[in-house]
């Protein structure tokens, strides 16, 4: 009886303090969580949550452009026409740069109106002395002939062109007729600017002459005799002369070769 009643008491116990329990504690509702508050943007306004709008690929070669359409070139080239591959892909001709058809090219000249053939182009050079003017050739039809008995013609002259600027003076060396250029004989005759033959060096041709210098309106020839001195070390006779042109005559400066000086 006593285990019994002990068990009892134990179980009235544990029943007390279950209500006991039960009596003072305050029933309680589990409350969902509040949404999160959106993020404040600098001015403390909420940020935008607007859903990214979705971008369209750019189309391709191949869809952008049909077969036989008109390309046009982003850079702002002509329009060209694309034909497509065998591959699928479009292959656009670039426009060639250049001038229009018919248009005048560089550096060239147009045909003469009517098929005629083109102007002959215009000399770079000439000379300043023309070895075969009519004023050259009668000065040397007027020197007669050399020791040989031939005539003089231009053997040199003065190779100054236009372009360049023609001198004051300009000369021009005579010598003897000899295909093989052999004959010594020779003249030295002057000119001006306008062609006009002023006048020989030397009143008789001479073996042994030969120009030094030239400048604008002068030139200074070198005269030596054809006989040498004793020990044939020099010629027996040199002599330096200057020619200058003044307001049209030609002044002498040094001593002129004799007539036998040869």
């Amino acid at each position: 009886m006593i285990g019994q009643r002990s068990r009892l008491a134990l179980f009235s116990l544990a029943l007390c303090a279950c209500a006991s329990v039960s009596c003072g504690s305050t029933e309680t509702t589990a409350v969902p969580p509040l949404p999160a508050s959106p993020p404040l943007s600098s001015v403390g306004a909420p940020a935008s949550t607007t859903a990214p709008v979705p971008t369209t690929a750019p189309a391709s070669d191949a869809e952008s452009v049909s077969s036989g359409s008109d390309v046009v070139d982003s850079s702002g080239s002509d329009v060209v026409d694309a034909e497509p591959e065998s591959g699928g892909g479009v292959a656009a001709t670039p426009a060639p740069a250049g001038p229009a058809p018919g248009a005048d090219q560089p550096g060239t000249e147009s045909p003469p109106a009517g098929g005629g053939p083109a102007p002959a182009p215009i000399p770079q050079s000439e000379w300043c002395l023309d070895p075969e003017s009519a004023a050259v050739l009668d000065a040397l039809a007027g020197l007669g002939t050399d020791s040989q008995g031939l005539r003089f013609v231009a053997g040199w002259w003065d190779h100054t062109t236009v372009a360049a600027g023609c001198p004051s003076l300009n000369w021009v060396l005579a010598r003897g007729d000899d295909q093989d250029m052999r004959a010594p004989d020779n003249f030295y005759l002057f000119f001006d600017a306008q062609g006009t033959y002023l006048g020989p060096a030397t009143p008789e041709f001479h073996t042994n002459s030969h120009l030094t210098a030239s400048t604008d309106d002068s030139a200074t020839i070198l005269f030596q005799s054809a006989e040498s001195l004793p020990d044939h070390s020099a010629p027996a006779h040199v002599s330096t002369v200057t020619y200058t042109l003044d307001n049209g005559v030609i002044v002498v400066d040094g001593q002129l070769p004799a007539a036998d000086w040869g």
